[in-house]
């Protein structure tokens, strides 16, 4: 599930029909509210009408997923806001139901400190010394070969990869251009898919270092104003190595678009141009280029630590004697400005003009906004164990939903690696953490959780079976390592039946989320009334238009 700031619904139903029988009125009957912090007021009132409607429409519990893992940071009023939502949600007999503790989605939980989220490993990077300072220098250079696009035959720019028809699909511009005397034009690309590669080049690149890929972006004739232009880099065997998508410029201008990616294990990467989600319109594409990235938003908490030694002499350098503290002062979570130098102390022990070599760890960027946090970091949980009691002190919760889902990221930092867990046990051990956070406060407390990390048919064996996103390995076996008291909620239609088979046979219970209209949803019911211990359904709109909230609310209150 992409996210974005929207308002879903959820609505839970406990199932007691029989394979073929009829549905029977079940008790948890649930909106879901995704979207806004508390103090917007326009958010309080849609959250007053959405428990009027549920209260009229056979629904009885909302799940309130609004920036709560940050909310102990916000000003008093939006507690008085949440005992509000409280107060109103009583009145229509609707019960309130926190979600927080999320890991794969948690940039709410970095407002605490950003150094919490998990990072990749740079290692052995070139810093030289001048003039008190070291700064970065590729290891070795590199560059895309005629990223300008002035050399070139015809309408094939040289030095590139076409998987688009020249003449037809791409042209060579000399009348719309950024940089030199050229560009490439590309249109007429209807039928193709979105991220599709068009050209291709192959760079040779360092193993586990982190670079920037840019070039100037153009666009005429887009429809849709939000849409993203999908710079691209793959590893030799095509696993791909950046998940950061920057957006199309306004209409008629340039804009520079810029990624960062980590090389991994491969000396070779492949860097692409795709095609973005809308093909309707034209795109120029100008001055493509690559370069090795220094420590923009290194990561500084104990499981990341920072090492600088000499290249030579093999000497580890000391932080606050040998060179000053580092951090970088933007922390943005993108590759939107560049990393700190490395300040040489007073007396220090290196010299003018010393090769050194820095290791470290920094966060990549995954889409518009998704930054996994580190489970293994202490922080975490103490953050964590003191949200939970602010929630338990003003609400007073019997239902928990635990918003882990989609870990894009994770066990790569040093904090992870030394505990000698595989991810699907470091990932069962914090969602048992997370529950016995909350089972200490209501150990009657009943805990809801996405179910993607926790399926074979979904997430949970990652690609090709060997890595997720970012993940080196997959989560196999992550069932195992839970508590069987939770509820999972299944939300991939198309395995919807594998899925909830998966987690009955395991004896946990489900819940069925349809993201679709009324005729996924029956879909769902369908398979619900056929699994054993099926305790739900989940109608998930990523829109705010709350339209079917009442017919739906109808449907699965309607008892046959």
């Amino acid at each position: 599930m992409r996210r974005c700031v929207v308002i879903s619904l959820l609505v839970v139903m406990l199932s007691g029909a029989a394979a073929c029988g009829g549905q029977k009125v079940l008790p948890y009957r649930w909106v879901f509210i995704h979207g806004k912090c508390l103090e917007d007021m326009d958010q309080l009132k849609k959250l007053g009408e959405i428990a009027r409607t549920c209260s009229e429409h056979g629904l009885n519990g909302m799940v309130l997923s609004t920036c709560l893992d940050r909310i102990d940071l916000e000003p008093t009023y939006n507690f008085k806001n949440l005992v509000e939502i409280k107060r109103v949600c009583d009145k229509y007999g609707v019960e309130l139901i926190p979600s927080f503790m999320g890991v794969g989605y948690n940039a709410h939980l970095l407002a605490h400190d950003k150094n919490l989220a998990e990072g990749l490993p740079v290692r052995d990077a070139l810093f030289v010394v001048r003039d008190g300072r070291a700064a970065l220098v590729d290891d070795p250079p590199v560059g895309i070969a005629n990223g300008g696009f002035e050399s070139y035959h015809g309408h094939r720019a040289d030095g590139f990869s076409l998987q688009v028809e020249p003449g037809r699909q791409v042209f060579v511009d000399t009348g719309q251009f950024k940089e030199g005397k050229a560009s490439l034009r590309f249109e007429n690309l209807a039928g193709f898919e979105e991220e599709s590669s068009l050209l291709t080049q192959e760079v040779a690149v360092h193993p586990y270092r982190c670079y920037r890929v840019s070039c100037w972006v153009k666009v005429d004739g887009v429809e849709y104003p939000g849409d993203v232009f999908p710079l691209l880099v793959r590893g030799s065997d095509g696993r791909r190595l950046q998940f950061y998508i920057p957006p199309l410029p306004a209409e008629g201008e340039w804009r520079r678009a810029v990624i960062g990616f980590h090389s991994k294990g491969y000396d070779k990467v492949t860097i692409s141009v795709g095609v973005p989600g809308d093909t309707s319109g034209v795109f120029w594409i100008d001055d493509m280029q690559i370069r090795e990235e220094g420590m923009v938003n290194v990561l500084r908490r104990p499981g990341t630590p920072l090492t600088v030694r000499g290249e030579k002499s093999g000497v580890v350098y000391q932080e606050g004697r040998d060179y000053a503290p580092v951090k970088d002062p933007v922390m943005s979570l993108l590759f939107d400005h560049d990393g700190p130098d490395i300040g040489i102390l007073p007396g220090s022990r290196i010299s003018g003009g010393e090769r050194l070599r820095v290791s470290f760890y920094n966060v990549p960027p995954i889409y518009q906004g998704q930054t996994p946090v580190c489970m293994s970091e202490p922080k975490v949980y103490e953050t964590w164990k003191n949200l939970a009691r602010l929630l338990h002190e003003y609400l007073r919760p019997n239902k928990y939903y635990l918003g882990t889902d989609e870990l894009r990221t994770a066990c790569s930092c040093e904090a992870c690696r030394q505990r000698g867990l595989s991810a699907a046990q470091m990932l069962g051990d914090c969602v048992t953490r997370q529950a016995e956070i909350i089972w200490e406060l209501n150990p009657e407390a009943e805990l809801f959780i996405w179910s993607d990390m926790f399926d074979p048919n979904h997430n949970a064996l990652g690609y090709q079976g060997s890595y997720f996103y970012h993940v080196d390995e997959t989560f196999k076996d992550s069932w195992n390592y839970i508590p069987r008291k939770l509820h999972i909620v299944c939300w991939y239609r198309e395995v919807r039946d594998k899925s909830l088979a998966h987690f009955s046979g395991l004896g946990f219970r489900t819940v069925g989320s349809s993201s679709g209209g009324l005729d996924a949803a029956a879909e769902w019911l369908e398979s619900l009334s056929e699994t054993p211990n099926a305790c739900g359904i989940m109608y998930t709109t990523w829109s705010e238009n709350f339209e079917p909230l009442a017919d739906f609310g109808d449907l699965v209150s309607r008892g046959e």
